[in-house]
């Protein structure tokens, strides 16, 4: 299913096997309910009912189509099933939470803990955040960027350095997760 923020209505439900269900689709409960799904202090069972309960306001008997209804929620229904996995991850909802706010206030006037903003207009957002945002732009780009040929020497071990400093320390598994979401951030889906 593909969305389009300008013509189709903000979804506040997910259809699964014919029926519609209620879902909470502000900002804040799809970002609590990533972390949820990252927190390796849990089992994963643990983690896909905490995110369910969260995410619907009944949850499906049929919580394997449910999980992924979800998920393809929180993607903002784009129809991409392949996700690249990114070698660097650019961003953490959990790390970089005051930058996120920041930017949002800076660049929109949004203040994010008083709102709540429909999932599909946060990320339209979050993806259009550009060079105007310093902080976590720069951020962004320190850990993403590539070593290049033209680069002296001191440049590579000065990107070196705050790629280190900078960089996001979590365990493989969440890595792999997070990286596609950021790139799917990245490219605006």
């Amino acid at each position: 299913m593909s969305f389009n923020l300008l013509t189709d209505p903000l979804p506040d439900s997910v259809e699964i096997n014919g029926t519609d269900y209620l879902i909470n689709p502000d900002h804040r409960t799809i970002i609590r309910i990533l972390l949820i799904l990252e927190d390796t202090t849990f089992y994963d069972e643990e983690r896909r009912q905490m995110a369910l309960y969260l995410f619907y306001k009944v949850v499906p008997e049929d919580e394997a189509v449910a999980f992924e209804a979800m998920m393809d929620f929180i993607r903002c229904c784009k129809d991409e099933k392949k996700k690249k996995e990114a070698e660097k991850i650019a961003f953490d909802f959990e790390i970089d939470s005051d930058m996120i706010f920041s930017a949002f206030f800076q660049i929109y006037g949004i203040d994010l803990t008083v709102i709540e903003l429909h999932w599909f207009k946060f990320m339209a957002l979050f993806a259009d955040l550009n060079d105007g945002t310093p902080a976590l732009i720069n951020l962004m780009q320190i850990r993403t960027a590539e070593l290049t040929s033209d680069m002296s020497n001191d440049q590579k071990l000065r990107l070196l350095a705050l790629q280190k400093k900078y960089r996001i320390k979590k365990d493989e598994d969440l890595l792999n997760h997070n990286a596609g979401l950021a790139d799917q951030m990245m490219r605006g889906g």
